[in-house]
């Protein structure tokens, strides 16, 4: 079993002595706003990969910067460790925990210093307050209900130094993401409480885009200062526009943040707690693990949008050895020893295969997965339609279910064919006088009837409670 810790750099992989970009995937929508690589390539992640038992965190630091100098002197060009950890947890400076008590302090010391009309100290303590939410880990409840008062002061803020078009985007940010904005009427005046109001009803307005978030535990979910809902594994929400970042809480636990940017498209969301109890952020990104190493680092890649991995092993005076992952053309694992002297490459002077696959290892279990859909602008499931109401799947059609409403659809059509030929048979038989074989007929026909009475019925209340159970508003 090996235990392996990870810290993410980036650059552009050497073929022969050429440097050669590979362009092996489209990133997924969201994580390019996120990643922020300003129409710059880079498509290969160098990564330090260690027992932390044999390596310290300071020293994968230094193995990594070594292998990153290495392909710099070459003429690559290497991307930071924030804009690694934008694409992975939506932020460039992620922490773990807060002290809760200073924060409070912050909120305190801003309102003693707006008594004292120094407006930008006052905005400056409350940005630090919501700053410190926007990095966090773990968005408990205190972190949140700190992080928006501070939001909703910076917005009467604005307002009460005259920027009143700034206050109007700040309240709103407000409502879209944290749903509430508690407005104390005793200290703020009533123009305050109808800015708020206004900047809530705009928002009300605004185009709503389907969030699907699949997830492989039960919990509850947030998107930013949102509480979206519990889970049992798939949770359906429509939000505004803008960028969130997701949590899932199952009880004993919290999974990774995860950036989802919402234009006009649907999104689907897949949170794997299991890769993300092995992704830790101390001084450095670190991931452990053994035997789903090769499908880690395959999820990395997609993750950043790179074709291949390299992930520093361990070192010791003369040597470094790395794990190298190439994505193309099918996913391979070398084994590369690289020569050091004084913590700096100097070149490759072993390379080997040690592991490869015909088949990727699929997103299905990584960390993030965001599919776009295209021209897609409405709710996937309203809570109830009229449509609901059509027989022969018209509810099921409604709610893009289409192969359960082409079942409605040919069973209701069917039993619609076998009454009118027992009726007509019917008809015939009492036109001869055929009694006995008319009253065996008319039996079948009265089944028929029943059976396609009753399948309509099931029809509409199954689209109902679909409606019912599957569709999810972001709370007001």
């Amino acid at each position: 079993m090996i235990s392996l810790s990870v810290t993410i750099i980036t650059f552009k992989v050497l073929i022969g002595s050429a440097s050669v970009p590979y362009n092996v995937m489209p990133a997924p929508a969201g994580l390019v706003a996120a990643v922020n690589y300003k129409n710059k390539q880079y498509d290969t992640a160098i990564i330090a990969l260690d027992d932390p038992q044999q390596n310290s965190a300071k020293m994968l630091v230094t193995l990594g910067r070594a292998l990153r100098d290495y392909y710099e002197k070459q003429g690559d060009r290497v991307l930071d460790d924030r804009d690694a950890y934008l694409a992975l947890l939506g932020t460039a400076n992620p922490k773990a925990s807060f002290d809760i008590a200073k924060l409070k302090k912050l909120l305190a010391d801003a309102e003693q210093r707006e008594a004292y009309f120094d407006d930008k100290a006052a905005e400056t303590l409350r940005q630090q307050v919501l700053d410190a939410f926007n990095s966090t880990m773990h968005p408990d409840v205190e972190l949140r209900e700190i992080a928006v008062a501070a939001a909703r002061d910076l917005a009467i803020g604005s307002y009460s130094q005259g920027k009143k078009e700034k206050a109007a985007l700040r309240a709103r940010e407000v409502w879209r993401r944290f749903g509430h904005a508690p407005i104390d009427q005793r200290r703020h005046s009533p123009d305050i409480q109808r800015i708020f109001d206004e900047q809530q009803r705009l928002l009300k307005q605004q185009e709503r885009v389907l969030l699907s978030i699949t997830s492989n535990l039960p919990g509850t979910l947030y998107a930013d200062g949102l509480v979206l809902g519990r889970t049992d594994g798939l949770l359906a929400v429509s939000l505004p526009v803008g960028d969130y970042r997701v949590w899932l809480d199952y009880g004993s636990g919290w999974s990774l943040p995860h950036p989802v940017q919402l234009k006009d498209q649907r999104v689907e969301l897949t949170i794997n707690t299991e890769f993300d109890k092995r992704i830790s952020v101390n001084d450095i990104l670190t991931v452990q693990c053994d035997e789903t190493c090769f499908n880690d680092l395959t999820v990395i890649a997609q993750l950043l949008n790179v074709a291949n991995v390299i992930a520093v092993q361990q070192a010791n005076d003369k040597q470094v050895q790395a794990l190298s992952y190439f994505v193309k053309p099918t996913p391979t694992l070398h084994k590369v020893d690289y020569a050091l002297k004084n913590n700096t490459v100097e070149r490759i002077i072993d390379d080997k295969i040690i592991a490869t696959s015909v088949k990727a290892a699929s997103l299905d279990n990584a960390a993030l997965k965001l599919i776009p859909v295209p021209n897609y602008r409405e709710t996937l499931v309203p809570r109830f339609s009229p449509l609901y109401l059509i027989p022969f799947g018209g509810g099921q059609f409604a709610q893009d279910r289409n192969v359960v409403g082409g079942i409605y659809l040919t069973l209701q059509t069917g039993l619609i064919a076998w009454y009118a030929v027992e009726r007509y048979n019917f008809n015939q038989a009492n036109k001869h006088n055929e009694l006995i074989r008319g009253e065996s007929i008319r039996k079948r026909a009265n089944l028929a009837l029943g059976a396609l009475t009753a399948a309509m019925v099931a029809n509409v209340i199954e689209a109902i409670i679909v409606g019912q159970i599957y569709h999810h508003e972001a709370p007001e």
